[in-house]
C-alpha cells in the first residue's frame, strides 16, 4: 500500500506546514494519514469571541478533521497528550505508543518536524525526538521509502525572540512547489477557525489566500533509518505511487 504518513503536535501543524504535499500526494494515489499528538487545548492566540476556553480542545479536534478532508487525509489519529506537555511526557511510553501506530499503518514516507521544531516550540521538538528515537533504534517492523523533516528556508526571517525559524538552505535537500493547489491548501488552513487571527496576523493568510511567498514547502530527506541522504542536488518532485 501507497501510505504517508504526518506526524505533528498540534491541529493545523499539518495543513500550514506540509498542507500542499498532502494534497499533492493525496492526487496522484497516495493514501494520506495524520498523526496528531494533542488537540490543542492550551492555545493562548485563539479567538476569544468565538470559543469558550474550556471548548477549545474538542472544537480544534473538529476543526482538523475538517481541515484533514479538505487535504485529502483518509484518517487522523490522536495520541490524545494534553497539549504543552510533550516534553514532561514518559518518552519510553510515547515512542512506544506511536512505534505502535506506525507499524499498524506502514506508511512508505514519514513527515514530521526538523530538529528544532521550525519554530523552536517544544512540543514540535518532542515530537521530532519521540520519531528520530523509533526510527534509530529500530522500533519500527519494516523500513519506510523515506523520511521528510518539514522545515522552512531561515532566511525567510526570525522570531520576535531572534531565533532563526527553519534550517539553512544548505541543508534542505527537498523544494516542493505548491502554487496549483495554494488555493485548497489556504482552504484547509482557514478551517482552523479558532487560530484564524493568529493566522492573519502573522501574515500567512493575506484576504483569505495563501501569501505568495509561502508556495513552496521545504524538507530535509532522510533513509527510513532516519540517516541522512546525500542528493546531487534539490529535489524537487514527490516521491511516485509503486504500482502494483
Amino acid at each position: 500500500m501507497n501510505r504517508a504518513v504526518g506526524i505533528f503536535a498540534h491541529p493545523d501543524d499539518e495543513a500550514i506546514i506540509i498542507g500542499g504535499t498532502l494534497i499533492q500526494l493525496a492526487e496522484m494515489g497516495w493514501e494520506t494519514h495524520l498523526i496528531c499528538a494533542t488537540k490543542g487545548e492550551a492555545s493562548t492566540a485563539y479567538d476569544r469571541e468565538y470559543v469558550k476556553k474550556e471548548d477549545l480542545g474538542p472544537v480544534r479536534e473538529q476543526e482538523l478533521l475538517k481541515a484533514a478532508e479538505i487535504l485529502g487525509v483518509k484518517e487522523v489519529q490522536f495520541l490524545d497528550y494534553l497539549d504543552a506537555t510533550l516534553v514532561n511526557q514518559d518518552e519510553a511510553e510515547a515512542v512506544a505508543k506511536l512505534s505502535e501506530r506506525l507499524n499498524a499503518l506502514q506508511p512508505e514516507l514519514i513527515y514530521t518536524f526538523e530538529v528544532n521544531g521550525i519554530s523552536h516550540h517544544p512540543d514540535h521538538k518532542t515530537i521530532h525526538q519521540w520519531v528520530m528515537k523509533l526510527l534509530k533504534e529500530g522500533r519500527l517492523n519494516y523500513e519506510p521509502q523515506a523520511v521528510y523533516l518539514a522545515t522552512v528556508d531561515n532566511r525567510a526571517g526570525r522570531l520576535k525572540n531572534g531565533k532563526l525559524m527553519g534550517s539553512p538552505i544548505e541543508e534542505i535537500t527537498t523544494i516542493i512547489e505548491i502554487e496549483r493547489v495554494a488555493a485548497q491548501k489556504a482552504k484547509a488552513i482557514l478551517a482552523h477557525r479558532t487560530q484564524l487571527n493568529m493566522l492573519v496576523n502573522n501574515g500567512l493568510i493575506v484576504d483569505g489566500a495563501l501569501q505568495r511567498n509561502h508556495r513552496h514547502e521545504y524538507f530535509i530527506k532522510l533513509d527510513g533509518k532516519g540517516q541522512a541522504v546525500q542528493l546531487a542536488e534539490k529535489e524537487t518532485q514527490l516521491p511516485e505511487v509503486h504500482k502494483p
